[in-house]
């Protein structure tokens, strides 16, 4: 009986585990997760009234008893043993080791047979075994059948055996249903599980949503240039840094403005391949610390900080224009892209970003009407 109920109240210790851990998951997460728990912890509380049901019977419930004639057959059975299926003694007088054979359940007698044989060879110390037996209204009874040779004769044949029935179908029952809220909770969580590796996926998708929505808010789609807006966020801190710590800062407006050569004259739209090429050519003429935008169709901005003096502006925006009248391979050979470039600087032009934006785009024009190909704001 100890051994039983220690048994049922490890079960229950593990549910009641199980319970707690499914408490950690919220509802956001899980919608079913109360219904989950409420239903597990309904089957504990029906196992700990088992528990308590099943040691009252235990406690209160007597053994049966039997003594089997091995070579004759005959067999002494107690009231017990009979009342535990559904009978008085009396009723199944006269008894002997076929009575039980008769109300044995077939696909328990096979084993059952190994087990005794297993004991008279002396290979185990008693025949245990769970088995079942059919009641007088007609369902099975599981009992635990327990047994001991106690004569042997001169070769060592046993006998004579005696042994006692334990009924134990509710503890038959009770270990069903804890199979069954096992299975259950071990269903639970597969699919809690599930249903977390799919929040995970699920979050991962709209963080790299979300991700390529922010860099599509800041870059440019065809060069991944940052855009205006990127550009002014950049600007503000650059002027930040330049008026804590006394830099100079400049802005170069440049407008792609058509071919020389077969083309002059001649505006046109610039293909995707070709503002791709002039947006790495800008990258490869200025320091790592510059940042070169797209800002419209034709136009780029550079935004260029730490210069000493106007020379080394001038040095800068002549590379630029010799980069961007390079030849193109996806052009005729005798065509040419043209630019202009407005330049502003900090902080003898303005003071904040958006005026010296204005600034050297005004400076862009002046160079176009007086068909120059870089000038200053001042």
């Amino acid at each position: 009986m100890k051994n039983l109920m220690q048994g049922l109240q490890t079960e229950i210790e593990n549910l009641t585990t199980l319970v707690s851990e499914l408490k950690t998951i919220s509802s956001a997460e899980v919608p079913d997760i109360d219904r989950i728990i409420s239903d597990i912890e309904g089957t504990l509380l029906q196992l700990k009234q088992e528990e308590a049901r099943v040691l009252s019977i235990l406690e209160s419930t007597s053994i049966a008893f039997w003594d089997w004639n091995i070579p004759t057959g005959e067999t002494v059975f107690n009231e017990r043993w009979a009342d535990i299926i559904g009978y008085s003694l009396e009723e199944i007088s006269p008894v002997t080791i076929e009575t039980w054979m008769q109300h044995a359940h077939p696909k328990d007698f096979e084993q059952s047979k190994a087990l005794m044989e297993a004991h008279w060879r002396g290979e185990t110390d008693y025949y245990i075994h769970e088995s079942r037996v059919r009641h007088k209204q007609g369902h099975w009874v599981w009992v635990l059948d327990t047994g001991k040779v106690v004569e042997w004769d001169n070769q060592g044949n046993p006998l004579r055996m005696v042994g006692t029935h334990v009924d134990i179908s509710s503890q038959k029952l009770t270990q069903l249903e804890l199979r069954d809220a096992k299975l259950e909770a071990e269903q639970a969580i597969e699919a809690l599980s599930e249903q977390a590796m799919q929040l995970q996926s699920e979050v991962a998708r709209r963080r790299d949503i979300q991700e390529k929505l922010d860099h599509m808010a800041q870059y440019d789609s065809l060069t991944n240039l940052p855009n205006r807006s990127l550009l002014f966020h950049q600007g503000d801190k650059v002027l930040a840094s330049a008026r804590r710590y006394g830099h100079n800062v400049a802005i170069m407006f440049i407008d792609l403005d058509g071919f020389e050569g077969s083309a002059k004259n001649t505006y046109q739209h610039l293909s995707d391949s070709v503002l791709v090429e002039m947006s790495l050519r800008l990258i490869d003429v200025i320091r790592e610390v510059d940042t070169v935008s797209r800002v419209g169709d034709e136009e780029f901005v550079i935004l260029l900080s730490h210069w000493q003096q106007r020379s080394d502006l001038e040095t800068i925006a002549n590379r630029i224009l010799t980069a961007i009248n390079k030849p193109i391979e996806s052009l005729q050979p005798d065509q040419t892209l043209n630019a202009n470039i407005g330049i502003a600087v900090y902080p003898d032009d303005a003071g904040y970003f958006k005026d010296l934006l204005t600034l050297a785009d005004k400076a862009l024009s002046n160079c176009k009407n007086g068909a120059q190909q870089f000038c200053f704001s001042s």
